[in-house]
């Protein structure tokens, strides 16, 4: 049984922030120890997944416009194929430290895990691929990503070309509601 390599690129890019000065009001100055409690520390999240199919195709190009602006497919290792076609796309709410798991056109299962978010407010997350009865594929990859700002997971064969996770981290707004 031939084992297939696997690409894993990992993207994300700092965020910055801005900050407006503010003049504190007239009188005393609160202590510090009653100044505004720190903020609570996200426990969600949501993990959007494209699945995405990619051939080296003959024919001319190929971007499925539901894949969205996703300028990372025209770098390498993705550049080497001509042809990107959305298979599926999905959305999980992550809660911190509890494993989801979304099952692959291949048979085997993407587990994702929110294992923490820093205070910069990146996401620490990890990814296992596996199958029933089969060692696993992706025995776990650590990503910290930036919200917004996919990360990669490659290297599946399907029908004739490679299968392409792209993983989104993105804020639970209804969880701050």
């Amino acid at each position: 049984m031939r084992r297939l390599g696997l690409a894993a690129a990992v993207l994300a890019m700092a965020s910055g922030s801005a900050w407006a000065d503010v003049a504190p009001p007239p009188g005393p100055k609160p202590s510090a120890s009653a100044a505004a409690p720190a903020p609570t520390p996200r426990r969600s999240a949501i993990a959007e997944i494209l699945v995405i199919h990619a051939t080296k195709e003959d024919a001319a190009a190929f971007l499925d416009p539901r894949i969205g602006r996703l300028p990372h497919l025209g770098k390498k290792p993705f550049s080497d194929y001509t042809s990107f076609k959305l298979v599926e796309k999905k959305l999980i709410t992550l809660e911190k430290g509890r494993p989801e798991s979304y099952a692959m056109v291949t048979g085997r299962t993407l587990r994702v895990t929110l294992d923490n978010v820093t205070a910069d407010r990146r996401y620490v997350v990890e990814a296992s691929i596996d199958q029933p009865g089969k060692p696993e594929y992706l025995k776990l990859l650590e990503v910290t990503a930036a919200p917004n700002e996919p990360f990669f997971v490659g290297g599946q064969s399907h029908k004739g070309g490679t299968l392409i996770l792209s993983i989104t981290m993105r804020p639970d707004i209804a969880a701050r509601q």
